[in-house]
């Protein structure tokens, strides 16, 4: 009789752990979904990604706008199961800030001197050689930057190569390709990138600091509006806000919007579009300024 119950009791215990069987299946597959549903960086690793950007300002003290173009390649590799390392490397470099030497030089008159033409040539030289060099990082895959470098060594290597003063324009160079202008190309790519799952009509907040010139923070509000295929269509809204100390004299704010294009298998776009216009003051005035911005990625 003990000998029955004894079987009796192990029968109910496998019963039961087969029943438990397809709740714990079900958990694992909830789970293996939210992370396969999650907006995260994903990147292929195989080939690099290819892109332009288009600016274009105006500055309500100056007759003209500024038109810009840069371009870039980047290309990944993971590091661990959330960290990709990357390397990028400009393969276009705008040098529209080289104009401010033609004024200087009387270059836009039509007999400028042989040596304002001279200089302008090698000025042109160092920004040829910048996309020789390589810049280096990490990036999570919630599209924060972890690490970037490369700026320092472009600057040395330039330096030994070409006979100018480096103090003549390694300002220059800095404000076109120094580490915060890279920056502020890798968060274009990575602003929408929510870290977590997201549907259709979900926002999040993405906050971030554009360094080029003096701390600008840009909040930019990320609304996810569609879903096409593998395209998630997305509407940024942002907030811009800068001042460099309770006593300094620059203070710039503004707003602007824009949409981005993103593949939703990597999580980088291959399109976007936005226009943002901020009041710039300095001691001496105020400027309205407007800026129109569009990427894309090339085949």
């Amino acid at each position: 009789m003990r000998e029955n119950n004894t079987h009796h009791s192990i029968g109910v215990e496998l019963i039961a752990g087969l029943k438990i069987i397809p709740l714990l299946l079900l958990i694992a597959c909830q789970n293996k979904s939210r992370d396969d549903d999650a907006f995260l960086l994903n990147p292929a690793t195989d080939s690099p990604y290819n892109y332009k950007v288009y600016y274009t300002e105006n500055i309500s003290v100056r007759q003209a706008s500024e038109l810009k173009k840069t371009a870039f390649t980047i290309s990944f590799q993971p590091v661990s199961d959330s960290i990709y390392a990357f390397n990028f490397r400009f393969t276009e470099i705008d040098t529209s800030i080289l104009r401010y030497l033609d004024r200087m030089d009387s270059l836009h008159k039509r007999s400028p001197d042989k040596n304002a033409i001279f200089r302008r040539a090698e000025y042109s030289s160092v920004f040829k050689e910048a996309i020789r060099d390589v810049f280096h990082g990490r990036v999570d895959r919630k599209g924060q930057v972890i690490s970037l470098n490369g700026f320092d060594a472009m600057k040395a290597r330039i330096k030994k190569e070409i006979r100018l003063d480096s103090r003549d324009y390694v300002s220059m160079l800095q404000e076109e390709t120094g580490d915060p202008a890279v920056e502020k190309l890798l968060n274009m790519l990575f602003m929408c990138i929510a870290g977590k799952q997201v549907k259709v009509e979900d926002n999040w907040v993405r906050n971030v600091i554009d360094n080029t010139r003096s701390p600008i923070k840009h909040s930019h509000l990320v609304t996810f509006i569609a879903q096409r295929k593998d395209t998630a269509i997305m509407n940024v809204q942002t907030e811009i806000s800068a001042k460099t100390a309770p006593e300094g004299t620059l203070f710039e704010s503004g707003k602007g919007g824009g949409e981005w294009k993103i593949d939703r298998r990597t999580g980088l776009p291959y399109e976007w579009n936005s226009r943002y216009e901020t009041q710039y003051r300095t001691a001496y005035d105020t400027s309205t300024r407007t800026i129109v911005v569009k990427g894309e990625l090339m085949q």
